[in-house]
């Protein structure tokens, strides 16, 4: 079950931003095939979003990606929680997957709009009864607040987390494919 269950750590890389002012920093990001959690730091931007300012959309870079990584149709966490003075959403759905209409991506909606010039600083970690999460299909994946019109990506930009596999499963992969070559390169 550990080799169907990828941990990615993260590397959080600067790139030209969408928005110059959000100084967001996620670290120890984790996203297993029904579980994640990572570190949430920063200043929320002085521009806001125009729609949904209580979210956090965690979206794939290839926004359109079907199948993507988040499998299903807003599949709620069994368990959420965030150590930060912030409430999590008291009802509904907390922590989810998003949908196809919307893009590849999960989210995290608070009980409350976030205010620019907010900081927002916790742990945030979910878990679902089920797998939510296909590993294989993570890249690069851009943090957005809120939305605007339409897919996710179209929010504030916040940052993007750029989700490589553990070292110990990269390598196990390559020892695989490494093998599967040898074996068809070996005369019969």
């Amino acid at each position: 079950m550990r080799l169907l269950s990828l941990v990615f750590a993260t590397l959080v890389f600067s790139t030209i931003h969408r928005s110059v002012e959000a100084d967001i920093s996620i670290t120890d990001f984790s996203l297993n095939s029904d579980s994640l959690s990572f570190q949430f730091s920063g200043t929320m931007p002085n521009t806001p979003p125009p729609h949904e300012l209580f979210g956090i959309a965690f979206a794939n870079r290839n926004i359109e990606a079907s199948p993507g990584f988040a499998l299903g149709r807003y599949e709620g966490a069994a368990n959420a929680t965030f150590s930060g003075s912030q409430l999590l959403r008291q009802s509904g759905r907390p922590v989810s997957t998003g949908d196809e209409f919307f893009g590849d991506y999960f989210y995290v909606a608070f009980n409350s709009d976030l205010a620019p010039g907010e900081v927002l600083e916790g742990e945030i970690s979910a878990e679902w009864s089920d797998r939510v999460f296909d590993v294989s299909q993570i890249g690069t994946i851009d943090v957005y607040w809120g939305y605007d019109t339409g897919l996710v990506d179209s929010g504030t930009y916040l940052t993007s987390i750029f989700a490589v596999p553990e070292p110990s499963c990269f390598c196990i992969s390559i020892f695989l494919g490494m093998a599967l070559i040898f074996r068809r390169a070996t005369p019969k």
